[in-house]
């Protein structure tokens, strides 16, 4: 979003408006080709004070806006569900059970293109290629990061957690931790999101949902450094891509046929 002097003059009438309901005789004040008529309520000096304190706020407002940060967006529809798609689970991988989080770099420049598409680290070579390939296929078109309204180069991660699951389900820690947080029983709900975030310490969600347990709690400096990494996350990753297979072991048996 860009931040015009006339923003920010707009915003100033708005705050004024509302001052001038603490003035205490009919004032009219003409700003910006605009007249307001508002009638007393409190003393003068308090409307007066207002409007210094809405002056106040509203210069703390544009000095803010010079520094507004808005993530870079994907243009052609959802982007996990499309690294979804594109991603494939190594069959050789799947045998040996090969399992881990992938991590890729990737920089959406000023004019809305993918670049420098690179990988970070990953536990297996087969899991790491095959997460490269799908962020390479993924189309390059990209709104881009924002810094105070203008297109700015940003560099991201995309993170691709993949996971076998034989026999079993994958875990539902955070349905868990919502069920007893509704019951209020935060303490016990906190155990699960320690788990959830475990699994996965890379969804900015986990930690902003761990941080309003720690506020029902009463504990602010957890909550407020659950609030920081959330934030922090949430800016630095683009996409964590849940790649799971789900199957059964194979079981034969055997008939044993006698004859008399």
């Amino acid at each position: 979003m860009m931040f015009t002097l006339q923003h920010c003059l707009d915003k100033y009438i708005l705050l004024v408006h509302f001052t001038l309901h603490l003035m205490p005789i009919q004032v009219k004040i003409h700003l910006d080709n605009r007249y307001l008529d508002k009638v007393q309520s409190l003393p003068f000096l308090i409307g007066l004070r207002g409007c210094f304190i809405s002056l106040y706020v509203l210069l703390s407002f544009c000095s803010t806006a010079q520094d507004t940060w808005v993530k870079a967006t994907y243009l052609y529809g959802d982007l996990l569900t499309d690294l979804q798609v594109l991603v494939t689970y190594p069959f050789t991988s799947l045998q040996v059970g090969e399992e881990g989080d992938v991590i890729l770099t990737l920089t959406v420049a000023a004019d809305g293109s993918m670049q420098n598409v690179q990988l970070l680290s990953s536990p297996f070579p087969a899991l790491g290629q095959s997460a490269l390939a799908a962020l390479q296929a993924l189309k390059s078109g990209w709104k881009a990061t924002e810094v105070a309204g203008d297109p700015v180069a940003f560099e991201y991660l995309a993170i691709f957690r993949f996971r076998r699951f034989l026999d079993t389900s994958p875990p539902d820690f955070l349905e868990k931790a919502r069920r007893l947080s509704q019951k209020s029983k935060y303490e016990k709900a906190m155990k699960w999101m320690d788990k959830a975030i475990e699994d996965n310490p890379h969804a900015y969600q986990h930690y902003a949902q761990r941080s309003a347990l720690h506020d029902k709690l009463g504990n602010l400096k957890a909550m407020e450094h659950d609030s920081n990494i959330a934030l922090q996350k949430e800016k630095q990753i683009m996409a964590v891509v849940d790649v799971f297979a789900a199957g059964r072991r194979r079981t034969s048996t055997r008939s044993i046929r006698s004859s008399n």
